[in-house]
């Protein structure tokens, strides 16, 4: 078995490094930190580092290496932003202008890599009437596939807070149930083999950023906290297209400023995209391979965060 460790970075990570610049018409951030976009849960069209944080909630949100200017306006603002990915090649830059009307957020997006012909644009509507609504989406110029998220949340007054979410997201870069592959989702690129194309082997186009596969999602998420350190909750992703669902109940404990403790419980639901079955986890041709064991039936994760 090859050594896993082969550099620090194997072990050892630096999300967060960064100095703030305050001037009279801008705000600058430079240096290794989190860039969040997007109104939705889970779900974001229009973020510009996808992350799978649904069932890994524990995780802090990746740092990039960036450069990131806020210019406000009244009750409006300019954001702009310049990202070096880290293989250092990769360039990412965005733009985003708010304007708040009525209570209510309106932003336009556009974002683009120094790898792509064409840029990203999109779009991050939220507010508040009665129930919080957001409504986001994005769309590639040189090949429209939109991607959309709705949903409305609420908090009512019981115990210390109770709030309830729900979300629908179509995702027209995705496949039909019947094109899914195990793996094919996972937070990361998404890639399709050339077979037609010399050296098939090592060559791939990628395809899309994604940890889902499919085109139609539901998402629904209750959350109650009590006695000021204790929380219950839970989330359920649901494919609609094949009914599969992920469900993930969580518990927390805060006892005090700086500790907490969780567990979280990942339930996959049916049979398809988010609990595979046998038509994802086997292969027939040219060889009969099973998969079924790598795919864990639950599993239950807890961890402790202490922060300074």
């Amino acid at each position: 078995v090859p050594d896993r460790v082969q550099t620090v970075g194997d072990v050892l990570t630096l999300e967060r490094f960064y100095m703030d610049f305050y001037t009279p018409k801008a705000d600058i951030r430079v240096g290794r930190q989190a860039l969040n976009w997007g109104s939705a849960m889970f779900i974001n069209p229009t973020d510009l580092f996808a992350q799978n944080l649904v069932a890994q909630p524990w995780q802090e949100r990746q740092g990039v290496n960036a450069v990131r200017v806020t210019v406000p306006f009244g009750a409006h603002q300019l954001l702009a932003v310049a990202a070096l990915e880290d293989d250092l090649e990769t360039g990412r830059f965005a733009l985003k202008p708010t304007f708040n009307l009525f209570g209510t957020d309106l932003a336009a997006v556009a974002s683009w890599r120094t790898t792509d012909e064409l840029p990203v644009v999109g779009w991050d509507i939220r507010g508040t009437l009665g129930a919080g609504f957001w409504l986001e989406g994005r769309t590639a110029l040189d090949e429209p596939a939109p991607v959309i998220s709705a949903g409305l949340d609420y908090s009512l007054p019981v115990l210390d807070r109770f709030f309830v979410a729900a979300q629908y997201t179509y995702d027209g870069t995705g496949v039909a149930p019947e094109d899914y592959t195990l793996g094919g989702g996972g937070g990361a690129t998404s890639t399709l083999e050339c077979e037609n194309l010399p050296d098939s082997s090592s060559e791939q186009i990628e395809e899309r950023i994604s940890f889902t596969q499919g085109r139609h999602y539901a998402v629904g998420t209750v959350q109650v906290a009590a006695l000021e350190v204790l929380s219950v909750g839970g989330t359920a992703l649901v494919n609609l297209e094949d009914g599969s669902t992920m469900l993930l109940p969580t518990v927390g404990w805060a006892p005090g400023t700086a500790w907490s403790v969780s567990l979280l419980a990942s339930i996959p639901l049916g049979e398809g995209e988010l609990a595979p079955g046998p038509s994802l986890t086997s292969i027939d041709d040219p060889v009969e391979l099973d998969f079924s064991g790598l795919v864990p039936a639950w599993t239950v994760t807890t961890y402790v965060r202490y922060s300074l």
